[in-house]
């Protein structure tokens, strides 16, 4: 009988100790799981792209426009003629960028195209160039500082063009033109991005802008003249993400 009633007990206390066992394990697995999450979230914010947030959508490309204004100090030197004759005038660009954004370590790639126009500006000697335009393929480098703060380099390649105008007249001799002039450009530059929300990034930035050396034909005087023009660039911008689509689900 005492054998009965102890392997009874036995069994019994076997059956609590499995059975109290069984929820602390359980217990250790969910916090170890929380654990986990929270280690995801944080390496998740660390490499949060600038300006391009994940958000609800969860993007890692995602489309882009970029209304663009600045100041233009451009310069036009005349090979071969005198150096009081080169044109230095400050002037207004403004244009545009298209582009796609590409999620990547610590920031994104951009790819875009760019169009951009420059006042005219004209020299004490008659000459003046007018129509100044740019249309350039861009590649940038955003790298984020914070999460809303970030920094970015880059430059392009495409063409520019620009209408040339002469009316000098010189004792013996006359630079008489009108022609429209196109050359390959470049661009190069960087700048500093903040992001207001999951759609907005502003950008402040520079860029050294120049074009190949043109040559203009004078029937004149029978001759050719040669021009190239390059300018430092201080261009703000506002970069819209996904313009097309609805602002009501957006979030931060």
């Amino acid at each position: 009988m005492r054998c009965i009633v102890g392997i009874a007990l036995l069994s019994i206390s076997l059956s609590c100790l499995v059975a109290s066992a069984q929820p602390a394990s359980d217990v250790s697995d969910h916090s170890r799981v929380k654990v986990d999450a929270a280690e995801v979230n944080v390496i998740e914010e660390l490499l949060q792209p600038v300006g391009l947030p994940r958000g609800d959508s969860g993007a890692s490309r995602r489309f882009y426009v970029a209304p663009i204004l600045g100041a233009s100090w451009g310069t036009f030197d005349y090979p071969g003629q005198p150096q009081l004759q080169n044109e230095h005038s400050e002037s207004l660009t403004a244009g545009g960028a298209v582009g796609i954004a590409i999620a990547g370590l610590r920031g994104q790639w951009r790819i875009e195209a760019e169009g951009r126009y420059r006042d005219g500006i004209r020299n004490d000697f008659g000459q003046e160039s007018t129509d100044n335009w740019s249309a350039l393929c861009n590649v940038w480098r955003d790298v984020s500082v914070t999460n809303k703060l970030g920094l970015y380099g880059g430059g392009g390649v495409g063409a520019g063009g620009f209408r040339w105008f002469s009316d000098v007249v010189y004792p013996g001799q006359s630079i008489i033109a009108n022609d429209q002039l196109t050359a390959f450009a470049w661009q190069a530059g960087g700048g500093m991005i903040y992001s207001l929300s999951e759609r907005i990034t502003l950008d402040l930035g520079y860029r050294f802008y120049s074009m190949n050396e043109v040559t203009s034909y004078i029937p004149s005087n029978d001759g050719e003249y040669a021009a190239q023009f390059s300018a430092n660039e201080l261009l703000f911008q506002v970069r819209i993400y996904e313009p097309f689509r609805g602002w009501t689900s957006d979030r931060r």
